[in-house]
């Protein structure tokens, strides 16, 4: 589930970051444009989440395969 951390800024874009931690371990943070108030308004958290949830199923997938 993503955290708030930051306040929205104008003309910002979400930022993802991805952090190879080895042995198999990514830590990713996301930061928003908006407050996280108006991202669970609008519905950007929920799609967030979704979206996160399928990117998770997909590398899980890919681990299996290998």
């Amino acid at each position: 589930m993503l955290k708030e951390a930051h306040e929205a800024i104008d003309d910002a874009r979400d930022v993802v970051i991805f952090e190879d931690f080895g042995n198999g371990q990514t830590k990713l943070t996301m930061i928003g444009n908006e407050t996280m108030e108006n991202a669970k308004n609008s519905g950007q958290l929920e799609g967030w989440n979704q979206i996160l949830d399928k990117v998770a199923e997909v590398v899980a997938g890919l681990a299996q395969a290998k």
